[in-house]
């Protein structure tokens, strides 16, 4: 039904663009003081990092990532 749009990697713009929103949502629940703006950027960060990741290593990509962008941030 949903994820017909194939970008790069067999990934789809509806699975990044849920991925981009699911992690601004986590990101303000956990730190609500964040700016709004830096909230974008690390999801969309994010998201190209998922994005450009082959499927099989992404789960350790992107919290290697995450804790590179929120290390240099916060």
């Amino acid at each position: 039904k949903f994820g017909h749009i194939y970008l790069i990697n067999n990934k789809t713009l509806e699975g990044s663009f849920m991925f981009i929103i699911t992690t601004f949502f986590i990101i303000f629940t956990t730190n609500p003081q964040m700016f709004f703006f830096n909230g974008l950027v690390i999801s969309v960060l994010l998201g190209i990092t998922e994005l450009f990741t082959p499927g099989k290593f992404d789960n350790l990509t992107v919290p290697i990532v995450s804790s590179i962008i929120l290390g240099t941030i916060l």
